[in-house]
């Protein structure tokens, strides 16, 4: 499921980059932390809505966010499942950087330019390198968070949380 597409991400040969408009919530989150680079619009609305009916992040958030951002925010976002901008997004490091709506494609552009002329075998082992030592751990945390996840969905909480979802109110 998710968790196979966002190892796919980071185990690309080549750089990805998230352009963030609109929403990026829940597993658009996921998939955003999982790129290698991120613009957003600065209006954009991203955030970890799990905790908001009473899911858990199987996806990924709960260990590449802190990465990000650090511990503190990290939880900060998915305890209050709060939505942030692109613009406070980028003051906190979750993306690169934030630019009005009409020049997102304009600013991904320019990145893909910045990094179309450099090696492709040092750009891979660069992205392998910084991602295996970030990620040190990445096949115990993906296990534990297999497990979280599976504990929290047999809960009636996670499921009342599907159910509200599903059905556009709060749990």
């Amino acid at each position: 499921g998710n968790r196979v597409k966002m190892r796919r991400i980071e185990e690309m040969s080549k750089p990805v980059i998230a352009a963030v408009n609109g929403f990026a919530l829940a597993g658009g989150f996921e998939i955003v932390l999982a790129c290698d680079l991120a613009i957003a619009a600065e209006d954009a609305t991203i955030g970890d809505q799990h905790m908001n009916y009473g899911l858990f992040g199987a996806g990924g958030s709960p260990y590449r966010l802190p990465l990000l951002v650090g511990i503190r925010k990290a939880k900060e976002l998915i305890f209050t499942g709060k939505w942030i901008s692109g613009k406070e997004a980028e003051r906190i490091g979750l993306v690169n950087c934030a630019v009005p709506a009409d020049q997102l494609e304009s600013a991904v552009d320019e990145m893909v330019a910045q990094l179309a002329d450099k090696s492709p075998v040092a750009m891979r082992i660069s992205k392998a390198y910084i991602n295996r030592t970030a990620f040190i751990d990445a096949d115990s945390r993906l296990e534990l968070l297999i497990m979280s996840a599976l504990v929290l969905g047999a809960s009636e909480d996670s499921q009342e949380g599907m159910r509200a979802f599903a059905e556009k109110r709060k749990p």
